[in-house]
């Protein structure tokens, strides 16, 4: 009975360690799309759009994959209170990368609008806005990875920033429709487009969270509304 015991656990540890790298695949997967979609958008390289959707179908397949290994894991076994977290730690963050995927589309998809823009038109703090937001989603798998929780605790506290730049933006590029006759629709794409990078720092955020969750037990969630943390 003993030696059933230890096999299974041994097993079981594989597959939790075979979960982890599905997860980082998908992270790594996800963040070549965010990668991508800033050339198109930052440096009008329009023919890395194709490239973007291909990598989509591989986010797609691993979320389902990981949900179904994480389910099987439950169903098989009786993870211990700190497995059982990093579980559901880890459905979640696959929710997310997939989100992630999705709005990296979202920019990629903009390019045909965007590219009637003169970069000379584009908001002063875009390019931060797109290296800031970026950046969280790296340090957030990285956070995982290393077991870091005050690492993801940082990236929370950016959000904010994040937030408050975006309001920025929106405001300058509003008055440059203006002031330079910019189409309404195509300076609208511009506007949902730095929509897009504040929702994926807000991903960015959401997996830092549950980053902390697994490893501390602790739910943060809407706790860092109060700080704001400007990126160096």
């Amino acid at each position: 009975m003993k030696g059933d015991e230890e096999s299974m656990k041994i097993q079981f540890d594989l597959e939790i360690e075979n979960l982890k790298h599905m997860l980082i695949d998908m992270a790594t997967a996800a963040d070549k799309m965010i990668e991508l979609s800033n050339l198109i958008f930052l440096e009008r390289d329009y023919m890395l759009v194709d490239e973007v959707y291909d990598i989509e179908d591989k986010v797609n397949h691993l979320e389902v994959d990981i949900e179904k290994t994480c389910v099987s894991l439950i169903a098989r076994h009786q993870p211990t209170a700190s497995d059982l977290r990093l579980i559901v730690a880890v459905i979640q963050m696959s929710n997310q990368l997939e989100r992630l995927g999705d709005l990296a589309v979202n920019v990629a998809k903009r390019y045909k609008d965007i590219a009637k823009i003169p970069p000379h038109l584009f908001p002063a703090d875009l390019r931060s806005l797109v290296t800031v937001s970026s950046q969280m989603v790296k340090d957030a798998m990285t956070a995982f990875i290393d077991r870091d929780a005050k690492m993801a605790h940082e990236i929370c506290l950016k959000d904010d920033w994040v937030d408050m730049a975006n309001r920025k933006i929106w405001k300058e590029f509003i008055r440059k429709i203006v002031e330079n006759g910019i189409d309404l629709e195509t300076g609208f794409e511009m506007l949902m487009t730095s929509k897009q990078y504040e929702r994926i720092a807000d991903c960015a955020t959401n997996l830092a969270e549950e980053v902390i969750y697994y490893l501390n037990g602790e739910n943060i969630k809407h706790r860092f509304q109060e700080e704001t943390t400007e990126p160096s």
